[in-house]
C-alpha cells in the first residue's frame, strides 16, 4: 500500500509583499520615505546579504532595515522572517 503524500507546511500569507533587489548597499530609508508617502503605510524591509560580520549587520541595521538575513538562508527561515515583517507591517 502507497503511503499518502504528507501535507505541505501551512505559511501565512505572502499577498502584497514586494521584492527589491538592489546590486549595492542601499540607503533603505529613501526607499521607505518614498513608498510610504505614496500608500501611507508602514513598509519593513530585511537585508539579504553575504556580507556576515556583525559590523554588515549593524551598518544594514541603522540604514533602516528591520531584519539582517545571512546568506545561504534555508527555505523556511526565509518564510519566517517574512512573516515576522509582514506583522512589523501591520503593527
Amino acid at each position: 500500500m502507497i503511503p499518502e503524500p504528507a501535507s505541505p507546511p501551512s505559511y501565512p500569507s505572502l499577498a502584497g509583499v514586494r521584492v527589491l533587489i538592489g546590486d549595492d548597499k542601499p540607503d533603505i530609508r529613501q526607499v521607505k520615505t518614498l513608498s510610504a508617502a505614496a500608500e501611507g503605510e508602514k513598509i519593513p524591509a530585511a537585508a539579504l546579504t553575504a556580507y556576515t560580520g556583525d559590523a554588515e549587520e549593524r551598518e544594514s541595521l541603522a540604514a533602516g532595515f528591520q531584519k539582517h538575513i545571512k546568506k545561504p538562508v534555508e527555505p523556511d527561515q526565509l518564510v519566517s522572517v517574512v512573516a515576522d515583517l509582514t506583522r512589523i507591517g501591520r503593527d
